[in-house]
């Protein structure tokens, strides 16, 4: 059983759901049958409304035109499956990886910090 994002009222981006399950259907080039086996499979999310109607967003369709053109490669869906999974971990992976950099960067700059101030104390206590 897949899992439902609610519908959450946010700024217009990427992931904003504005699209039905018809227009997004016909978006990617699939029956709206198709998008219904992805979401069951979990490959796509889709939020809700509080009436309980799929709602799309350019992240989704992005996400689901890449399991089409996979698709259209002759890939099953449960490779699909496994394919997406990998590339979601990956994505997430690549993101720690920015992360761990911006914190070493600002770790090297405290470090360099904490010499200019470590250098000035011990010329400040020398003997002149």
């Amino acid at each position: 059983m897949s899992k439902r994002r609610p519908l959450q009222p946010r700024p217009a981006g990427t992931d904003f759901p504005k699209y039905s399950i018809t227009t997004a259907a016909e978006m990617v080039g699939i029956h709206p049958q198709q998008l219904r086996r992805y979401e069951q499979a979990g490959m796509v999310v889709p939020q809700r409304t509080e009436g309980n109607t799929r709602r799309y967003s350019d992240d989704d369709i992005a996400r689901l035109e890449r399991i089409r053109a996979l698709a259209e490669t002759g890939a099953n869906q449960s490779s699909i499956e496994q394919i997406m999974q990998l590339q979601d971990a990956l994505a997430q992976m690549e993101h720690q990886v920015q992360v761990l950099m911006a914190q070493q960067a600002e770790a090297q700059a405290e470090l360099q910090q904490l010499r200019r101030i470590v250098l000035l104390l011990l010329q400040s206590n020398s003997p002149s």
